[in-house]
């Protein structure tokens, strides 16, 4: 009898994959795991207390350290006697490796570091204290990912010599390609996940993406994951950059949000009182190797405790909403940028030396002429390196130099056949090189290349070029300094910084003066400490006058650099997976409720500004960053729209990135629509037109970021359904005002006022384009109250009298009312619906009415030179 295969049961959770062009991030939710433990943070805080106990004190302190020490392994002694501490040498031997059955010795020893601290001398607290709590400090920075359900996942790393570059994206073998790399990832998962012998199948993936990723190549991406899955719910929705943001606020709250609400109220600002309300705003960059992502968060937190129960609560009930007010990013500026001028830095730095160093006269003079032919103007008295580090940061190396370190030191490798050839491997070894110097020249010191690592180095590269150039190698190596590497890595920083100034200026927009609360960084490179210098150093240049922040709040996802985007990114998307919390119960019982409220709509308002390109590149902003999301025809659609204006014949709507730079977002061309889709000509004495009387556009963004051009000739008109509406004739004829809670929404007005005054727009009762329009105006009211509005008419003498009730949603958003010329009074939640034409030719035929339709994806913004793994370096 054949075996029949036994489809494995489904993975209580999901996995978040945050896919990197060097290195990969997996991070599982996994409900089976008890959510009650802090291993990471118990673990962090042995290894500090065992630190701590060979701390090396003043002189003058030695004695009473030594004394307390002893008092204290005593305490713990008699507190754990299995333990069998006899002395401090003892207990910080044992405390890193005690595990969670040894809680028990790590609750004394933390019990009886508290015990030294009160008991000591003012001299030896003053020295100590300090000390406590830096150890405390590191602990906390410790995400508690237990408590949470989180569990990294250990992944092979990528390769990015075998991956798809962006450009590439639209074929059928890229596809396959990314398919591949994320099935390999989630089975990683899958056999980490796995209980005992018994293997889970995950039916959910939470794919982390740039900001910048437009919200076709979303879908694509999910499509592909699921193709190559079998099935799996995909989630794009979690920007890197956001995801990081949720890290850090997971961290603040740690495995008791009790306490850790408090502290970030603390470091937040008091913005109302009626109920108690907090802001804190926090910028983010995620400084992946790929790119650079950034958003500002806005984090408003209320104390709903008053809005539980009628009786007093004992307990407290925080809620914690988060709110994306702006993105930039850049696909190609991130960590490998900088690896590449590094790249082509050091094989400057090589060739300077070959040229320079001792001995080797004739071999030496005949490369100088070499160079020389290929880099006009050279004269030897600056360096080749020293040249690469003043470049423009806009390239990798100035074009001449370039074609000269690849005709002398050959790295360049795309018309090579097979992966084992020597202009690959020269460029493998070289690459390394590049990102080790990076990394520890990014930190400080000097960094010595020994004669053997460049023989290496150039082994294979003089077997490609037939060169002969290892034995003008200098027998003492070459030294390189962070004073030089900071000359090269300084712009690229400074550009990174820059991409901040879009969002932080969306505060801006704001009368007052705004607060930055804090700036926070992830991202391997982020961990440099040049990188935290230069961004600190370089953000106040790019901010607002307005904006106020301290260098001081800049934190870093210290430990989890890498990890933070889908460790955030699942802790965001378990939130949202848990039902809403009931808080009257645990606050009765005297507890802290802390509940963190995501929704499933990332954007409440556009995160960039959305410009129109026009000729001569002149750019027009037609919907500005931070335009909040609003609700359109009654409450079916919730976007961003921008003002009316004169269609032109191309629409070219581009999105800001910042640091001035813009990506296409969409297009659209009408006579290319007309052509290809709707097969007629237009009449192109209505399109070309004056300016005022041609065909209308207004954009629309919604929810998803996608984009829809809408276009009317002459003013558009609404649809209103008047079915349910109040008939208010009457007061029409006596002139009267109309009232909503004691506010006036549509006021008198003067009789012999010409009608388009009175009524501005038009409506039609049905979306048939033969239906008559009848004049209208629209108002806006003030929030529900009591599932509805109650209205009434103020006459000229000032009584009042009973208009009638239209009933809405109480919760629901921003409601309006439209009143046409016969007295009909209809409620709509949002805007009412445009009056609809079918195509372009109905445009033509029936002014007034509104043609809606997608615009096409804008094209991949991409700089030549800059895909470090092109094979052309």
């Amino acid at each position: 009898m054949s075996e029949q295969f036994v489809e494995p049961p489904a993975l209580p959770g999901f996995v978040v994959v945050d896919f990197g062009t060097s290195s990969s991030s997996v991070t599982l939710f996994d409900s089976r795991l008890p959510g009650d433990a802090d291993e990471e943070q118990s673990a962090a805080l042995r290894a500090g207390l065992a630190a701590l106990l060979g701390q090396t004190p003043p002189d003058t302190l030695r004695e009473e350290w030594a004394a307390a020490l002893a008092a204290l392994a005593a305490e713990v002694g008699a507190a754990v006697p299995a333990a069998g501490v006899t002395d401090a040498e003892t207990l910080a031997a044992w405390l890193p490796v005690a595990g969670a059955s040894d809680r028990s010795l790590l609750d004394a020893a933390g019990l009886a570091f508290e015990h030294l601290l009160a008991a000591a001398g003012p001299a030896l607290q003053r020295w100590f204290a300090p000390h406590l709590l830096a150890c405390y400090d590191e602990v906390f920075r410790v995400p508690a990912l237990s408590s949470y359900q989180l569990r990294p996942v250990e992944v092979a790393p990528s390769d990015p010599r075998g991956l798809p570059r962006r450009r590439l994206l639209t074929t059928a073998k890229a596809d396959e390609l990314i398919g591949q790399v994320y099935r390999q990832l989630v089975e990683q998962a899958e056999t980490f996940a796995t209980s005992g012998t018994e293997p889970v199948s995950i039916e959910e993936v939470v794919v982390t993406l740039p900001g910048v990723t437009a919200p076709a190549a979303r879908r694509r991406i999910a499509d592909v994951i699921r193709e190559s899955l079998g099935g799996p719910h995909v989630v794009t929705s979690f920007d890197e950059a956001v995801a990081a943001g949720l890290f850090f606020l997971m961290r603040d709250l740690g495995p008791d949000p009790e306490r850790g609400v408090e502290s970030l109220l603390a470091r937040s600002r008091r913005i109302g009182d009626d109920p108690p309300t907090w802001e804190h705003n926090m910028l983010v960059m995620d400084i992946g190797a790929g790119g650079t992502d950034v958003a500002l968060l806005r984090l408003t937190m209320v104390d709903a405790s008053r809005q539980t129960t009628d009786r007093t609560p004992s307990g407290r009930w925080y809620r914690i909403q988060p709110q994306v007010i702006a993105s930039a990013g850049d696909g190609q500026l991130g960590g490998d940028y900088l690896t590449l001028r590094t790249f082509h830095w050091l094989k400057a730095r090589i060739l300077d030396a070959l040229l320079t160093g001792p001995g080797h006269v004739q071999a030496r003079a005949r490369l100088r002429e070499r160079v020389r032919a290929l880099i006009p103007g050279a004269t030897g008295e600056e360096s080749l390196a020293a040249r690469v580090a003043r470049s423009a940061v806009d390239v990798p190396v100035p074009a001449e130099l370039l074609e000269a370190l690849r005709d002398v030191l050959p790295t360049h490798f795309r018309n090579d056949a097979g992966p084992g050839s020597d202009r690959r491997l020269a460029f493998q070894r070289l690459w390394k090189l590049a990102e080790d110097v990076k990394i520890q020249l990014g930190a400080a010191g000097r960094i010595h290349l020994s004669r053997e690592l460049l023989d290496t180095i150039l082994d294979p590269m003089d077997r490609a070029g037939r060169h002969h150039l290892r034995p003008l190698v200098p027998p003492v190596g070459i030294d390189v300094s962070s004073g030089e590497f900071e000359s090269l890595a300084r712009p690229v920083l400074e550009m990174m910084a820059r991409l901040a100034g879009q969002p932080v200026t969306t505060l801006s927009r704001r009368d007052e003066v705004q607060h930055l609360d804090r700036v926070a960084l992830s991202g391997r490179t982020s961990t440099m400490p040049l990188a935290q210098r230069v961004i600190a150093e370089h953000l106040p240049l790019v901010m607002p006058e307005q904006i106020r922040w301290n260098p001081a709040s800049l934190t870093v996802a210290a430990g989890y650099a890498k990890q933070a985007v889908s460790i955030g990114a699942g802790w965001g998307r378990s939130l949202m997976s848990r039902s809403h919390i009931n808080a009257t119960e645990e606050l009765a019982a005297g507890r802290t409720v802390v509940s963190v409220e995501l929704t499933t709509e990332p954007y409440p308002m556009l995160p960039f500004d959305l410009v129109l390109l026009r000729p001569a590149s002149a750019m027009h902003t037609l919907v500005p960053a931070g335009t909040r999301m609003s609700e359109f025809e009654d409450g079916e659609l919730i976007a961003a729209r921008s003002d009316w204006s004169a269609l032109p014949p191309l629409v070219d709507v581009h999105r800001a990135l910042g640091s001035g730079q813009f990506m296409q977002w969409a297009s659209f061309r009408y006579e290319t629509y007309a052509h290809d889709v709707e097969m007629v000509s237009l009449d192109r004495s209505v399109w070309l037109s004056d300016q005022s009387a041609r065909p209308q556009m207004q954009i629309e963004v919604d929810r998803e970021l996608d984009a829809r051009i809408n276009i009317c000739w002459g003013e558009p008109h609404y649809v209103v359904n008047s079915n349910d509406a109040l008939d208010i004739r009457d007061g029409l004829a006596e002139h009267c005002s109309l009232i909503v809670d004691q506010q006036v929404v549509v006021p008198s007005w003067d009789p012999a006022a010409p009608l388009t005054e009175r009524f501005p727009l038009f409506v039609h009762e049905t979306g048939d384009v033969q239906s008559p329009a009848i004049p209208a105006l629209v108002a806006v009211l003030p929030p529900a109250s009591h599932g509805g509005y109650t209205f009434q008419l103020r006459r000229p003498d000032g009584s009042l009298s009973p208009a009638g009730v239209l009933r809405c949603d109480p919760v629901a958003g921003q409601y309006v009312i439209t009143l046409d010329v016969r007295g009909r009074l209809a409620l709509h939640r949002g805007w009412p619906p445009y009056w609809r034409a079918a195509n372009l030719r109905s445009v033509e035929q029936t002014p007034g009415a509104v043609f809606s339709t997608r615009m096409l994806a804008g094209a991949d913004w991409l700089r030549v030179g800059w895909d470090p793994f092109s094979g052309t370096h």
